[in-house]
Formats: structure tokens, C-alpha cells, sequence
């Protein structure tokens, strides 16, 4: 493949084949992506044409947003290079998510107030209108922390007074998420987190429309998990049962990470408290990404077969592999790798978005819990970065 795909403007002979294997990496995810929701969608398409578009934008959308993200805005990160040469690579971050953030948003809750207005005589309408106000925003916020997050230690230079729809829409949403993430210093982050993880003990933090719903502490308690004797025979069988078990145990690990940050809060510092904040954060985040991913590729559990949990398995670990394996001593080459990791998770988070309102309507616990756990993590990250961050935050 050449590199003038990625970049626009061809890598030099050296290093060259060493960085191409990860153009043709990205590449073939992105062809398989689309091929499989194509065929998807054209044989779904007589029998049931909104589930066929469903999958078309199940599947074609993270292509989509992965293709633009990794080979016209930020080719940086695969090793390719760019003419744009005036903005820094915080900005050009900065300025995708947003936009793509944008988009996902106005797909996802256009479909759900058509859905609203359908059903509207049956479901509690402030109920749902609230969920679907908040779940954007707290999107929006996660893509505003996570420019603040680079942003200690990435250089980045000023804006300057750009013109344009895509222009104003970027602001607009940073303005948004800024009013959230600028009140969620430290402490309040890891106390309003770890009371809303805690607060889903007693919600349902796992219900169906049609079937048994669990609350937060039967979670906990295993209620409903079983062992494999209670699921059907099968690949289908096995991977509701690991699904079932992953769950429960980041529900856990979310709770023991609520509690830590309570005493954290209200205990004495001290002098390895950067480090274990750090060691925090990235349980918080393991835990997180493991949700997210979970239910933005197996939603409905039952029809997951193994397969499909050895995907979700590869898109979860191995970007969190590599989190933890990169060279960070290499500066600009541990920029370029964050950017990277969180390009590849960005499409995880908009899937993540579009069964978010449905999922926290019929389970109020899930909606507390994630929003906790995000708000831990931010938390967390806060605390271990006492260094780049204002130090008032703390």
C-alpha cells in the first residue's frame, strides 16, 4: 500500500518498511469492517431493513471514523506524515474527536427520538429525555478530558480565530464538555464517582425488557452470573458465561475502586500517593474499557458466540498491551502511541453511545455505574499527574 494514503506526502526511504506493517494492520481492519457490514446489511436488508441499517452503521461507522481518523487527520501516528504542519498533534486530536463525536452524536440521538416519538405513550418521557441529554454530554466531556490529559505533557500552540460550521461546532461542544470537566477537580471527581459506582448497588444495574432484573448487589453477589451448567450448550452458551464472569468482576473491581477513592479522600496523604493514583487509574480504565468495548460489540449476549468474545477479547487487551509495553524514555514516540490507542478506542466509545440511553433507561445502575467509573478515572488520572496538573486541583 502506499504511503501516500496515509499521509498525503510519501515517508522517507528510511524507515519506511519498518512502519508500514502498521498502515496494512489498520488497513485490513478497516476493509474487513466494511465488507462484513456490506454483506450484512444486503442480506438483511429484505427481512428486516432497520435492523439491516443498524448493522450497516454497526459496523461501517467505527470503519469510517477509524479510516479518517487514522489516514487523513492524524496520519502521524502510524508513522506517516502530513502537509498540515501548522497544527500540533494535541490540536489535530482535539479538533477530530470533537467533529466525529458530533456526528456520532446527531445519528444516535436522531434514531432514539424517532424511537421516542413511536413509543412515547409507553416509557416515562422525562425519564428518557434526560438520558438522552446527559449521555452526549458526558461524551462530550470524556473527548474535552482527554485534550486536557495530553495537554500536560503534549506542547500546543494557540488556535487562532478559524471561521466555518466545522469551526463553531468544535467550540461549541469544547465550551460544552468544559463546563462539566472544569468542576470535576480531583476530589470531586473520585467523590461524586465513587458515590455513583456505590449508589448502583441498590439500583438495577442489569435489566431486559423482557425478563429478570438485578440489582447492583446481586451482581456482586453472583445472582446473576451461575455457573455454566445454566447456560444453553455451545459457543453461545460459553460466551454468555464469559461475558456473565467479565462483568461481574469489573462490577467488582469498580466497587473496590470506589471505596479506595473514599479513603483516599479522607485519609492522610502520603508520599507515594502520585504513583498509587497512577496504579489506580489504570484499574479504573482497564475496568472502564472493558464495559465499553463489551457492550458496544456484544450487547446481546445471548447471540455471542466464541468468536466473537476472542474479538472483543483482541480490541479490549491489545491496545492496553501496548499501553503498558511502549518505550516511554522515546517522548515522541509515546505521544504518537497514546494518540494511536485512543484513535482506535474513540469508535468503541460512539457504539458504546448508541446502546448507552437504551441500557440506562431499562438499568439506571449501569448509567450511575459507568458515569461513576468515567469520573473515577478521571480522577484518578488528576491525581497522578500532581506534576503537569494545577496543583489547586488537588
Amino acid at each position: 500500500m502506499s504511503t501516500r494514503v496515509a499521509g498525503h506526502v510519501p515517508l522517507s526511504e528510511q524507515g519506511k518498511v519498518v512502519r508500514a506493517w502498521k498502515l496494512w494492520i489498520v488497513a485490513i481492519g478497516i476493509v474487513a469492517l466494511t465488507v462484513i457490514g456490506l454483506y450484512l446489511t444486503i442480506t438483511r436488508w429484505q427481512k428486516d431493513t432497520e435492523y439491516a441499517l443498524m448493522l450497516f452503521g454497526y459496523f461501517l461507522g467505527p470503519a469510517i471514523a477509524a479510516a479518517v481518523g487514522y489516514f487523513w487527520c492524524l496520519p502521524e501516528v502510524l508513522g506517516g506524515t502530513c502537509r498540515d504542519q501548522g497544527r500540533t498533534l494535541l490540536q489535530k486530536w482535539s479538533d477530530y474527536a470533537l467533529l466525529c463525536s458530533f456526528i456520532g452524536i446527531l445519528i444516535v440521538e436522531g434514531s432514539y427520538i424517532q424511537v421516542v416519538r413511536e413509543v412515547f405513550h409507553d416509557i416515562s418521557l422525562p425519564r428518557a429525555l434526560a438520558i438522552l441529554i446527559v449521555s452526549p454530554w458526558v461524551l462530550i466531556a470524556c473527548v474535552v478530558a482527554s485534550k486536557e490529559y495530553l495537554s500536560w505533557t503534549m506542547p500546543s500552540a494557540p488556535s487562532g480565530n478559524r471561521t466555518g460550521w466545522r469551526n463553531g461546532v468544535r467550540r461549541g461542544m469544547e465550551w460544552s464538555g468544559s463546563r462539566l470537566v472544569g468542576l470535576l477537580k480531583t476530589n470531586v471527581a473520585l467523590v461524586a464517582g465513587a458515590l455513583l459506582v456505590l449508589a448502583s448497588l441498590v439500583l438495577v444495574e442489569s435489566g431486559r425488557v423482557f425478563g429478570p432484573d438485578y440489582r447492583g448487589y446481586e451482581v456482586v453477589t453472583g445472582a446473576n452470573v451461575g455457573w455454566s451448567s445454566a447456560y444453553p450448550a455451545g459457543s453461545a452458551g460459553l460466551g454468555m458465561f464469559v461475558l456473565a464472569w467479565t462483568h461481574r468482576s469489573a462490577y467488582l473491581l469498580g466497587i473496590l475502586l470506589a471505596v479506595a477513592a473514599l479513603v483516599g479522600v479522607v485519609v492522610k496523604r502520603h508520599k507515594n500517593e502520585t504513583q498509587s493514583y497512577r496504579i489506580l487509574a489504570a484499574a479504573a480504565g482497564i475496568a472502564t474499557l472493558s464495559e465499553i468495548t463489551k457492550l458496544g460489540l456484544t450487547r446481546q449476549r445471548w447471540a455471542a458466540g466464541t468468536p466473537l468474545i476472542i474479538l472483543w477479547s483482541i480490541l479490549w487487551l491489545a491496545p492496553i498491551v501496548t499501553w503498558f509495553v511502549t518505550n516511554r524514555a522515546n517522548v515522541e514516540g509515546w505521544d504518537r502511541t497514546r494518540l494511536a490507542i485512543m484513535l482506535f478506542y474513540l469508535p468503541m466509545f460512539l457504539l458504546w453511545l448508541t446502546f448507552l440511553p437504551f441500557e440506562t433507561y431499562l438499568s439506571m445502575g449501569y448509567g450511575a455505574f459507568m458515569t461513576g467509573m468515567l469520573l473515577l478515572w478521571w480522577g484518578f488520572l488528576q491525581g497522578g499527574s500532581q506534576t503537569y496538573a494545577d496543583p489547586t486541583a488537588h
